[in-house]
């Protein structure tokens, strides 16, 4: 019974990381895309 318990827990654990590890993925290349729209924008104002 506690081997099912752990192996459970186990499960649960690499799929939050995963879970987590993929929102700091999209929240990175949402910030990159900002940072980018951000400089072109800032670029073609001079212009």
């Amino acid at each position: 019974m506690m081997v099912m318990v752990v192996v459970v827990v186990m499960v649960v654990v690499e799929v939050v990381v995963i879970v987590v590890m993929v929102a700091v993925a999209v929240v990175m290349v949402m910030l990159m895309v900002v940072v980018v729209v951000v400089v072109v924008v800032k670029c073609s104002i001079p212009d």
